[in-house]
Protein backbone atom coordinates (compact mmCIF):
# COMPACT_ATOMS: atom_id res chain seq x y z
CA UNK A 1 0.00 0.00 0.00
CA UNK A 2 1.11 3.59 -1.12
CA UNK A 3 2.11 6.16 1.37
CA UNK A 4 0.79 9.54 0.37
CA UNK A 5 1.31 12.83 2.22
CA UNK A 6 0.12 16.46 1.90
CA UNK A 7 -2.51 14.33 -0.03
CA UNK A 8 -0.09 15.28 -3.34
CA UNK A 9 2.85 13.50 -3.07
CA UNK A 10 3.43 9.58 -2.97
CA UNK A 11 6.45 7.85 -0.74
CA UNK A 12 8.82 5.75 -3.20
CA UNK A 13 12.24 4.68 -2.24
CA UNK A 14 13.49 5.30 1.15
CA UNK A 15 16.74 7.34 1.07
CA UNK A 16 18.18 6.79 4.62
CA UNK A 17 17.27 7.12 8.17
CA UNK A 18 18.99 8.78 11.01
CA UNK A 19 17.91 10.28 14.83
CA UNK A 20 16.41 12.96 12.74
CA UNK A 21 14.15 10.58 11.02
CA UNK A 22 13.80 9.05 7.67
CA UNK A 23 14.16 10.64 4.21
CA UNK A 24 12.26 8.99 0.71
CA UNK A 25 12.24 9.85 -3.08
CA UNK A 26 8.61 11.10 -3.04
CA UNK A 27 6.13 11.58 -6.73
CA UNK A 28 3.68 14.00 -7.34
CA UNK A 29 0.99 11.83 -7.91
CA UNK A 30 -0.45 14.27 -10.92
CA UNK A 31 2.70 15.78 -12.70
CA UNK A 32 4.98 13.03 -12.05
CA UNK A 33 7.59 15.27 -10.17
CA UNK A 34 10.43 13.58 -7.85
CA UNK A 35 11.07 15.34 -4.68
CA UNK A 36 12.70 14.25 -1.53
CA UNK A 37 10.31 14.23 2.06
CA UNK A 38 11.62 14.00 5.22
CA UNK A 39 9.65 12.52 8.01
CA UNK A 40 10.15 13.26 11.57
CA UNK A 41 8.44 11.55 14.39
CA UNK A 42 6.75 15.07 15.71
CA UNK A 43 7.38 15.55 20.05
CA UNK A 44 4.45 17.74 21.43
CA UNK A 45 4.90 21.42 22.48
CA UNK A 46 9.21 20.93 20.69
CA UNK A 47 10.33 22.59 17.92
CA UNK A 48 11.78 19.93 15.77
CA UNK A 49 14.84 19.89 13.67
CA UNK A 50 12.41 19.82 10.74
CA UNK A 51 10.37 22.53 11.90
CA UNK A 52 13.25 24.58 12.03
CA UNK A 53 14.34 23.39 8.46
CA UNK A 54 11.32 24.39 7.18
CA UNK A 55 11.16 27.98 8.63
CA UNK A 56 14.85 28.01 6.74
CA UNK A 57 13.93 27.30 3.48
CA UNK A 58 10.34 29.32 3.95
CA UNK A 59 12.30 32.43 4.81
CA UNK A 60 15.22 31.38 1.94
CA UNK A 61 12.49 30.41 -0.93
CA UNK A 62 10.27 33.55 -0.18
CA UNK A 63 13.43 36.06 -0.46
CA UNK A 64 14.36 34.03 -3.53
CA UNK A 65 11.40 35.12 -5.60
CA UNK A 66 13.46 34.93 -9.22
CA UNK A 67 15.47 31.96 -8.08
CA UNK A 68 18.90 33.64 -8.31
CA UNK A 69 20.08 31.54 -5.10
CA UNK A 70 20.62 28.37 -5.44
CA UNK A 71 18.04 27.22 -2.63
CA UNK A 72 16.03 24.23 -2.73
CA UNK A 73 12.48 24.95 -2.89
CA UNK A 74 10.47 23.38 -0.30
CA UNK A 75 6.66 22.36 -1.30
CA UNK A 76 4.96 21.17 1.78
CA UNK A 77 5.12 21.17 5.46
CA UNK A 78 2.57 20.00 7.79
CA UNK A 79 1.97 17.33 10.47
CA UNK A 80 0.50 14.44 9.75
CA UNK A 81 -0.38 12.02 12.51
CA UNK A 82 2.49 11.31 14.62
CA UNK A 83 5.09 12.70 11.78
CA UNK A 84 5.79 16.24 10.60
CA UNK A 85 6.49 16.27 6.70
CA UNK A 86 8.66 18.49 5.09
CA UNK A 87 8.78 17.62 1.06
CA UNK A 88 11.42 18.86 -0.76
CA UNK A 89 13.23 19.55 -4.23
CA UNK A 90 15.28 16.44 -4.84
CA UNK A 91 18.80 16.07 -6.45
CA UNK A 92 20.28 12.76 -7.25
CA UNK A 93 24.03 13.29 -6.25
CA UNK A 94 25.67 14.90 -3.80
CA UNK A 95 29.67 15.90 -3.53
CA UNK A 96 31.00 12.37 -2.47
CA UNK A 97 29.10 11.10 -4.44
CA UNK A 98 30.41 12.94 -7.99
CA UNK A 99 33.96 12.02 -6.71
CA UNK A 100 32.59 8.69 -6.86
CA UNK A 101 31.30 8.89 -10.72
CA UNK A 102 34.50 9.40 -11.75
CA UNK A 103 37.46 10.88 -10.37
CA UNK A 104 38.38 12.90 -12.52
CA UNK A 105 35.33 15.31 -11.63
CA UNK A 106 37.28 17.47 -8.95
CA UNK A 107 39.57 19.13 -11.28
CA UNK A 108 40.67 22.71 -10.30
CA UNK A 109 38.39 24.29 -12.95
CA UNK A 110 35.35 22.28 -11.40
CA UNK A 111 36.27 23.01 -7.69
CA UNK A 112 36.84 26.87 -8.54
CA UNK A 113 33.38 26.80 -9.89
CA UNK A 114 32.04 24.86 -6.86
CA UNK A 115 33.74 27.73 -4.53
CA UNK A 116 32.18 30.87 -6.59
CA UNK A 117 28.46 28.98 -6.40
CA UNK A 118 28.98 28.07 -2.46
CA UNK A 119 30.14 31.56 -1.42
CA UNK A 120 27.07 33.37 -3.54
CA UNK A 121 24.88 30.68 -1.77
CA UNK A 122 26.22 31.16 1.44
CA UNK A 123 26.51 35.25 1.25
CA UNK A 124 22.43 35.15 0.40
CA UNK A 125 21.49 32.23 3.76
CA UNK A 126 23.61 35.06 5.79
CA UNK A 127 22.34 37.65 4.53
CA UNK A 128 18.77 36.29 5.58
CA UNK A 129 20.73 36.23 9.03
CA UNK A 130 20.96 32.77 8.96
CA UNK A 131 24.40 30.51 9.54
CA UNK A 132 24.01 26.91 8.54
CA UNK A 133 26.43 25.15 11.02
CA UNK A 134 26.55 21.76 9.65
CA UNK A 135 28.50 22.15 5.98
CA UNK A 136 29.58 18.87 4.35
CA UNK A 137 30.03 17.21 1.23
CA UNK A 138 26.73 15.09 1.98
CA UNK A 139 25.06 18.16 2.42
CA UNK A 140 26.34 20.26 -0.81
CA UNK A 141 23.99 18.60 -4.09
CA UNK A 142 24.53 19.22 -8.01
CA UNK A 143 21.23 19.53 -9.30
CA UNK A 144 21.61 18.31 -13.12
CA UNK A 145 18.66 20.17 -14.19
CA UNK A 146 20.52 23.54 -14.11
CA UNK A 147 24.03 22.31 -13.83
CA UNK A 148 24.55 24.30 -10.47
CA UNK A 149 25.25 23.12 -6.70
CA UNK A 150 22.66 23.49 -4.01
CA UNK A 151 22.75 23.65 -0.21
CA UNK A 152 20.51 21.21 1.87
CA UNK A 153 19.53 20.29 5.35
CA UNK A 154 19.42 23.26 7.14
CA UNK A 155 18.10 20.78 10.38
CA UNK A 156 20.24 22.40 12.62
CA UNK A 157 21.00 25.85 11.24
CA UNK A 158 20.36 29.25 13.46
CA UNK A 159 19.30 33.00 13.14
CA UNK A 160 22.38 34.64 14.38
CA UNK A 161 21.01 38.22 14.08
CA UNK A 162 17.81 39.37 15.46
CA UNK A 163 16.46 42.34 13.15
CA UNK A 164 13.67 43.58 15.74
CA UNK A 165 16.50 44.26 18.50
CA UNK A 166 19.15 44.80 15.79
CA UNK A 167 21.35 42.37 18.04
CA UNK A 168 23.87 39.67 17.16
CA UNK A 169 24.39 36.27 18.94
CA UNK A 170 27.08 36.20 21.61
CA UNK A 171 30.20 34.15 21.50
CA UNK A 172 29.40 31.18 24.34
CA UNK A 173 30.53 27.73 24.88
CA UNK A 174 28.73 24.99 23.86
CA UNK A 175 27.59 21.88 25.92
CA UNK A 176 27.71 19.34 22.99
CA UNK A 177 29.59 19.27 19.55
CA UNK A 178 27.08 20.11 16.76
CA UNK A 179 27.93 19.20 12.81
CA UNK A 180 30.61 16.81 11.02
CA UNK A 181 34.21 17.17 12.66
CA UNK A 182 35.69 16.34 9.75
CA UNK A 183 34.50 19.96 7.96
CA UNK A 184 33.74 22.18 11.39
CA UNK A 185 35.51 24.88 11.72
CA UNK A 186 38.11 25.05 14.35
CA UNK A 187 36.53 27.64 16.92
CA UNK A 188 33.20 24.97 16.43
CA UNK A 189 35.22 21.62 17.40
CA UNK A 190 36.64 24.08 20.61
CA UNK A 191 32.56 24.33 21.70
CA UNK A 192 32.29 27.43 20.99
CA UNK A 193 29.27 29.36 19.24
CA UNK A 194 29.66 30.10 15.45
CA UNK A 195 29.20 33.07 13.36
CA UNK A 196 29.38 33.15 9.63
CA UNK A 197 33.06 33.07 9.23
CA UNK A 198 32.75 28.65 10.59
CA UNK A 199 30.34 28.53 7.54
CA UNK A 200 32.93 29.96 5.34
CA UNK A 201 35.78 28.09 7.34
CA UNK A 202 33.78 24.48 6.84
CA UNK A 203 33.33 25.26 3.03
CA UNK A 204 36.98 25.90 2.67
CA UNK A 205 38.27 22.57 4.48
CA UNK A 206 35.52 21.32 1.71
CA UNK A 207 36.67 22.70 -1.16
CA UNK A 208 40.27 21.49 -0.11
CA UNK A 209 39.05 17.84 0.40
CA UNK A 210 37.34 17.95 -2.95
CA UNK A 211 40.83 19.31 -4.89
CA UNK A 212 42.98 16.87 -2.82
CA UNK A 213 40.75 13.92 -2.55
CA UNK A 214 41.99 13.97 1.06
CA UNK A 215 42.78 15.94 4.46
CA UNK A 216 45.39 15.31 6.85
CA UNK A 217 42.63 13.75 9.43
CA UNK A 218 40.26 11.67 7.07
CA UNK A 219 41.36 8.66 8.93
CA UNK A 220 41.12 10.20 12.62
CA UNK A 221 37.81 9.59 14.69
CA UNK A 222 38.70 11.59 17.67
CA UNK A 223 37.42 14.93 17.54
CA UNK A 224 40.01 16.15 19.80
CA UNK A 225 43.12 15.02 17.27
CA UNK A 226 41.21 16.00 14.63
CA UNK A 227 41.39 19.65 16.18
CA UNK A 228 44.78 19.34 17.31
CA UNK A 229 45.63 18.03 13.42
CA UNK A 230 43.42 20.84 12.18
CA UNK A 231 45.55 23.48 13.81
CA UNK A 232 48.81 22.09 13.11
CA UNK A 233 48.42 21.30 9.27
CA UNK A 234 47.28 24.96 8.49
CA UNK A 235 50.65 26.10 11.11
CA UNK A 236 52.73 24.04 8.78
CA UNK A 237 51.04 24.06 5.31
CA UNK A 238 50.73 20.44 4.99
CA UNK A 239 46.55 21.13 4.41
CA UNK A 240 47.64 23.25 1.56
CA UNK A 241 50.12 20.75 -0.44
CA UNK A 242 49.13 20.51 -3.96
CA UNK A 243 47.05 23.54 -3.52
CA UNK A 244 47.15 26.80 -5.06
CA UNK A 245 48.29 29.78 -3.04
CA UNK A 246 44.34 31.13 -3.00
CA UNK A 247 43.18 28.18 -1.01
CA UNK A 248 45.42 29.22 1.44
CA UNK A 249 44.72 32.42 1.57
CA UNK A 250 41.02 31.57 1.70
CA UNK A 251 41.10 29.56 5.11
CA UNK A 252 43.80 32.12 6.51
CA UNK A 253 41.29 35.04 6.34
CA UNK A 254 38.00 33.15 7.23
CA UNK A 255 40.11 32.33 10.82
CA UNK A 256 41.23 35.65 10.89
CA UNK A 257 37.62 37.14 11.19
CA UNK A 258 35.85 38.65 14.29
CA UNK A 259 33.07 36.17 15.63
CA UNK A 260 30.19 39.08 14.62
CA UNK A 261 32.07 40.21 11.51
CA UNK A 262 30.60 40.40 7.91
CA UNK A 263 33.31 38.54 5.44
CA UNK A 264 34.32 40.06 2.59
CA UNK A 265 31.93 37.91 0.17
CA UNK A 266 33.04 39.66 -2.62
CA UNK A 267 36.96 39.45 -2.14
CA UNK A 268 36.35 35.48 -1.62
CA UNK A 269 34.73 35.24 -4.93
CA UNK A 270 37.42 36.89 -6.51
CA UNK A 271 40.02 35.09 -4.89
CA UNK A 272 39.00 32.29 -7.02
CA UNK A 273 37.65 33.81 -10.51
CA UNK A 274 41.23 35.41 -10.79
CA UNK A 275 42.75 31.88 -10.29
CA UNK A 276 39.93 30.72 -13.15
CA UNK A 277 40.93 33.22 -15.63
CA UNK A 278 44.49 32.84 -14.87
CA UNK A 279 44.68 29.33 -15.70
CA UNK A 280 42.48 30.63 -18.80
CA UNK A 281 39.71 27.58 -18.45
CA UNK A 282 36.95 29.51 -20.71
CA UNK A 283 33.14 28.57 -19.94
CA UNK A 284 32.02 28.74 -16.38
CA UNK A 285 30.04 25.85 -16.70
CA UNK A 286 30.55 22.84 -14.50
CA UNK A 287 31.60 19.51 -16.33
CA UNK A 288 31.15 16.11 -14.60
CA UNK A 289 31.72 13.20 -16.24
CA UNK A 290 28.49 11.16 -14.91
Amino acid sequence: MEITVGKQWTLKKKLGSGSFGEVYIGKHCETGHITAIKLERDIKDKKTNLKKEYEAYKKLNDNNKDSKYNIPKYHYYNREGDYNVLVIDYFEYNLSELKYKDKDNYNLKNVLIIADQLINTLEYIHDNNIIHRDLSRKNIMYNLKDNNIYIIDFGISKVYFNKKNNTHINMTDKKTHIGTYKYNSINSMNLKETSRRDDLESLGYILIKCLKDGLPWDKIKDPNKIREMKIQSIETGELFENCPEEFKTYINYCRKLDFIQRPDYNYLRTLFKNLFLKNQYGSFDLEFNL
